[in-house]
């Protein structure tokens, strides 16, 4: 975190689940996240994650967890077929200071 400029987590809801039969608790999260780092690169994502919690073991109660993101691709400049600057060693080459491009 300390390349961060900052960084919000919002989520909007939250799903406890239990299985049938089994000893296991899940809690379904929806969430959006928002990072600017220092040197000004933005991302953001849209979150599902997946929390897995025994209810059997008191000491050990936390499983495990699974998230799957989903780039916002208006918000964020990761993950883009366009980005950073191409930085020549020649001020007076005309691609310097042009977004880079990958296919």
């Amino acid at each position: 975190m300390d390349d961060h400029e900052s960084y919000s987590w919002k989520p909007w809801a939250m799903v406890p689940l239990r299985m049938v039969m089994m000893m296991e608790l899940f809690v379904v999260s929806w969430s959006y996240d928002e990072s600017v780092q220092k040197n000004g690169s933005k991302a953001a994502s849209h979150y599902i994650d997946v929390l897995r919690f025994n209810d059997e073991d008191v000491k050990v109660n936390f499983q495990g967890c699974g998230a799957m993101p989903r780039r916002d691709a208006e918000n964020s400049e990761y993950g883009l077929p366009e980005g950073g600057k191409f930085i020549g060693r020649d001020p007076e080459n005309e691609w310097s200071g042009r977004p880079c491009f990958f296919k």
